[in-house]
């Protein structure tokens, strides 16, 4: 089964925190719990069903030395 796209809120495109403006009706942007990981997706609302995807994911790209300096980081994990 293809995964499932979850739809953005609407927002002026180039409107400032625009992740925040747009994240989906029932998911939220916060400080995460997690020591130093900083800010994360918070779904507050509903169940949101497996194989759903949201996105895009922006960043800074970071090397594998400075990610383990950073204490915490982010990796997609893909199964082939």
């Amino acid at each position: 089964m293809a995964p499932s796209p979850l739809s953005d809120s609407p927002a002026p495109l180039g409107a400032p925190s625009m992740a925040r403006l747009t994240l989906p009706l029932g998911l939220e942007l916060r400080v995460s719990s997690i020591p130093r990981a900083g800010l994360g997706v918070f779904n507050w609302d509903q169940r949101v069903p497996m194989g759903v995807h949201f996105g895009p994911y922006e960043g800074e790209l970071t090397d594998q030395d400075e990610a383990i300096d950073r204490g915490y980081s982010w990796m997609e994990l893909v199964l082939c």
